[in-house]
């Protein structure tokens, strides 16, 4: 599945533009409420292993420069987007807040990035 995720700053390697592979896709809206704290109880998909496999074995430079789209980073210049495979998180809301994608960094240290599809999709599958 392919869409567009707030991906999680990581610079200078991590750049408006560039691609998230979801290693493991997160559902961080599941959760238990206690006198207002908020008790994560995380809901965890992972592909196939060949999947992945697969993926890590694609050279962006395979296929970036049959996309006639300019790159939307604005700053760096590259052509060749840069690749990263990690934890994505994904939920019912659009996550425009650095403390809460900072919380959920705590739970998931390899978080990536931010998205709304890819847990209904991971369920529907």
């Amino acid at each position: 599945m392919t869409g567009i995720a707030g991906g999680v700053k990581k610079e200078p390697e991590r750049q408006l533009g560039d691609v998230i592979v979801a290693e493991e896709i997160v559902g961080y809206e599941p959760s238990r409420i206690t006198d207002g704290d908020v008790i994560r109880r995380f809901d965890v998909f992972r592909p196939a292993f060949d999947l992945i496999s697969t993926a890590k074995k694609i050279k962006p430079e395979s296929w970036a420069l049959s996309t006639h789209v300019k790159r939307p980073d604005g700053k760096t210049g590259r052509v060749i987007p840069n690749v990263h495979f990690g934890v994505v998180a994904s939920g019912e809301k659009v996550i425009a807040d650095n403390d809460f994608v900072n919380d959920l960094q705590t739970s998931w240290s390899r978080l990536a990035a931010v998205e709304m599809e890819g847990y209904g999709a991971a369920l529907a599958a």
